[in-house]
C-alpha cells in the first residue's frame, strides 16, 4: 500500500502542476510515469482532480455549469480507454482510493476558480484534448493503452461510452444545456441501442449514420427508434 500512496502522491503532483502551472502553454505534464502502476495513479488523480476542479467552477459560476458539465464529461468520454485500464490496474484499491479526501490547497484551489475566465480556459483545454493522457502524459498513455488494446471488454465499454458520447454532442450541437436530462436521454438510447441491435446492425448503424437517406429509411433506424420511442420525453 505504501508504493500506491507514493503513486497517487505523483499523480496529484501532476495533476496540481496541470491546474496552477500555465496548464495552456505546457504540451506535456514535467512528470510522466515510468511503470504501469504509476501510470494508473496519474491517470487515476487526473479523473478525480479534473472533476473536483470543474464541480467547483460551477459552484462558483452557475452561469457556466453546462460548459463545466460537459468539458468534464468529454474528458472522460474521450480518455475511456486509460481510464478503463487504470482502474483494472488499481483493482480492488479503488474503493478506499475513491473513498479517501482528496489532499488540495484550498487556497490555490479557490484562487484559481475566482476567474470564470480561468475555469473556462482550463475547462476549453479539456474539451480540446491538451489535457488528455495521450498528450500531457505520453508514457502513462503507453502503459494503460496496452492494457486496455488486449482486453476485448474494455474495447466493447468504450465504444459504448462512445456511443453515448456522440448523443451528449448532438444534444449540446442542438442548443440543449440541461446537462441532466441529456445526459438521462442519451444513457436511455444508448441502453435501447445496445439492446436491441445486432453487433452486425450496430455496425451497419454506425457506418451509415450520417447518410440522411439511411437515417430516414433504414429498417434498422426504424427498429431503434421503436425500441428508444420513450427516451426523448426525458427533456421535456
Amino acid at each position: 500500500m505504501k508504493h500506491f500512496k507514493a503513486v497517487i502522491a505523483l499523480g496529484l503532483l501532476v495533476v496540481a502542476v496541470g491546474w496552477f502551472g500555465d496548464a495552456s502553454a505546457a504540451d506535456q505534464a514535467p512528470l510522466d510515469a515510468d511503470n504501469l502502476d504509476v501510470a494508473a495513479g496519474m491517470v487515476f488523480e487526473q479523473s478525480r482532480g479534473y472533476t473536483m476542479l470543474m464541480d467547483r467552477c460551477r459552484e462558483k459560476h452557475p452561469e457556466g455549469t453546462f460548459a463545466f458539465q460537459m468539458a468534464n464529461y468529454l474528458w472522460h468520454e474521450q480518455n475511456g480507454d486509460v481510464l478503463l485500464a487504470s482502474r483494472s490496474v488499481l483493482g480492488t484499491k479503488i474503493s478506499a482510493l475513491e473513498a479517501k479526501p482528496r489532499v488540495t490547497n484550498d487556497l490555490e484551489v479557490n484562487a484559481f476558480t475566482s476567474s470564470i475566465d480561468r475555469c473556462m480556459a482550463f475547462a476549453n483545454n479539456l474539451v480540446a484534448g491538451k489535457m488528455d493522457p495521450k498528450v500531457y502524459t505520453p508514457k502513462a498513455y503507453a502503459f494503460l493503452h496496452a492494457v486496455y488494446a488486449r482486453d476485448d471488454h474494455m474495447i466493447d465499454q468504450w465504444k459504448r461510452t462512445h456511443f453515448e458520447g456522440g448523443c451528449m454532442k448532438n444534444r449540446a450541437n442542438k442548443g440543449g444545456r440541461n446537462f441532466d436530462q441529456a445526459l438521462a436521454s442519451c444513457q436511455c438510447i444508448t441502453a435501447a441501442f445496445y439492446s436491441t441491435l445486432s453487433p452486425l446492425e450496430r455496425a451497419d448503424f454506425e457506418a451509415h449514420a450520417r447518410d440522411p437517406d439511411y437515417t430516414q429509411h433504414s429498417p434498422i433506424v426504424q427498429k431503434l427508434r421503436n425500441a428508444a420511442r420513450t427516451c426523448p420525453a426525458i427533456l421535456h
